[in-house]
């Protein structure tokens, strides 16, 4: 009995130990216990709603409904377009002289033109004719003495340009479109030779000066300068002692040209 009383205790002692060591285990298995979820304090929540603006505040309804249709850039352009439209609009002085300069003829734009940008010779053709086409006009009643000069006028602008090698090509072609312009007006027949009479030229000046009134008159109703000149005797129209050597010469190679 008494070693038997000694053994139990042992026996005992080793239950113990296994239980003991079972807690272990399962307050190490416990170390590592679920994530939690958060905890939401509901107060704060729906403070933060509250101070969030509209805009950031997301509706619980579909996307296909938060999306307003974008609007079109044209519809924000009328605003400024017709501001620079009402900038660009001249006054009405400028319209209405606009609308005169419009009225003129190509012509006249070419001899304006001329009067602005031309050179001197230029200048004083284009002067001199449209003070001839105005003052010489078909019904305007002038005295001797107007006559003789406006015709005197006329035959010096001629003559100098023939004799003029460096503006004669621009210029002669110049006053043909003067008598082609004008040629139901001052520079028609009943009225190109207006007033001979009284014009103060020497015999050869005359007979030079009517010559090229009726090979100018030609050239500006033909259809070319060629078939101007075999209508007349160029030799004879450029009168010897009245032009320099080289005006009739230039004078007739452009008419042959």
């Amino acid at each position: 009995m008494g070693k038997n009383s000694n053994f139990r205790p042992q026996t005992v002692n080793m239950n113990i130990t296994k239980k003991a060591e079972e807690p272990v285990v399962e307050a190490a298995q416990q170390e590592e216990p679920p994530a939690a979820e958060p905890v939401v304090n509901t107060q704060e929540t729906a403070a933060a709603v509250e101070q969030t603006p509209a805009a950031a505040q997301t509706p619980d309804v579909e996307p296909s409904t938060q999306q307003e249709p974008a609007t079109p850039v044209e519809a924000q352009a009328p605003e400024s377009d017709s501001q620079e439209v009402k900038e660009e609009v001249p006054p009405a002085q400028t319209l209405a002289e606009q609308a005169k300069e419009d009225t003129r003829s190509e012509f006249q734009k070419i001899t304006d033109d001329l009067l602005a940008n031309g050179t001197a010779h230029e200048k004083a053709v284009v002067t001199a004719l449209n003070t001839y086409v105005q003052d010489m006009r078909p019904g305007n009643i002038r005295t001797e003495a107007d006559i003789n000069t406006q015709q005197i006028t006329l035959w010096q602008v001629i003559r100098r340009t023939m004799e003029n090698g460096q503006e004669f090509g621009k210029v002669f072609p110049l006053i043909i479109n003067y008598f082609r312009e004008y040629g139901k007006a001052c520079f028609d027949e009943r009225y190109l030779f207006r007033g001979a009479e009284f014009v103060a030229l020497d015999k050869d000046q005359m007979h030079a000066f009517l010559a090229a009134l009726n090979l100018i008159k030609l050239t500006a109703t033909s259809v070319s300068k060629r078939e101007a000149s075999a209508q007349v005797d160029l030799n004879r129209t450029m009168v010897e002692t009245v032009y320099s050597d080289d005006a009739r010469n230039r004078v007739i190679a452009w008419y042959k040209n």
